[in-house]
């Protein structure tokens, strides 16, 4: 079993070096782990420059920048770069996970009994009674949050409790098989691949992880408007 991480990355010059040290330290030690590609979309910052010095490190680090993509109606490209990664990486499974290492790539270790097992797609969970929240959340973000979950349970994924945690992994079959129906540009990149993953049958587990809520968020309050938007593109497929 061999394992691509891809790692989108939005102006992250001051939080991505941290992150891709403890990839660095984590992959020494499992050699499953066979390439980490950064994506990098829309950065206007020197993210390029700290990536470029782990791939001097460790052939396995690659990056990809998709350079200046504007989309107004999104405002943020997350759903696109890990499209890219999605497509360009080459192991037998794909974990996506955020730059900023909310969720500390050795939590992998809990997926891989799981993916020997025969699902086709694990998902790291905050809202299940085993998850560990290391770093409060502001009370915004909290209700957006609540209230979105909710939304998204009522109308696509009914047995999904946190389809936004930024820790997943799919099997190079669901790629396969889901890659051009993706669609989304934004956030809701992972309501919309899940969905598509439940549509086609595939085997899906959701368990809970470790979770620490970094600063210099991206989401602001209309990414919000954006993600009900889709939910309802999303809802209509049906």
């Amino acid at each position: 079993m061999t394992i691509s991480i891809v790692i989108p990355a939005y102006n992250e010059e001051k939080r991505i070096g941290k992150t891709l040290d403890i990839i660095f330290s984590y992959i020494s030690k499992n050699k499953d782990i066979i390439e980490i590609l950064v994506i990098l979309n829309n950065c206007r910052d020197d993210t390029i420059g700290v990536v470029r010095k782990y791939t001097l490190l460790d052939n396995r680090f690659k990056y990809i920048d998709c350079g200046i993509l504007e989309n107004k109606k999104v405002s943020n490209t997350k759903g696109y770069a890990i499209r890219v990664g999605l497509k360009e990486s080459i192991g037998d499974y794909v974990l996506f996970m955020d730059a900023d290492s909310s969720t500390d790539v050795s939590e992998l270790n809990k997926f891989s009994p799981f993916l020997t097992n025969g699902y086709d797609c694990v998902i790291g969970s905050r809202y299940l009674p085993d998850s560990k929240i290391n770093i409060k959340q502001s009370n915004f973000r909290i209700f957006a949050s609540r209230i979105g979950n909710f939304l998204i349970q009522l109308l696509v994924l009914p047995n999904i409790k946190d389809t936004q945690c930024g820790f997943k992994i799919f099997s190079r079959e669901v790629i396969n098989k889901v890659y051009n129906d993706l669609k989304i540009d934004g956030f809701s990149f992972d309501i919309e691949i899940l969905y598509l993953i439940k549509k086609y049958g595939f085997k899906t587990k959701e368990i809970g992880i470790y979770w620490g809520n970094m600063d210099r968020s991206t989401v602001k309050l209309k990414h919000f408007w954006f993600t009900l938007n889709d939910l309802i593109s999303i809802y209509l497929r049906k």
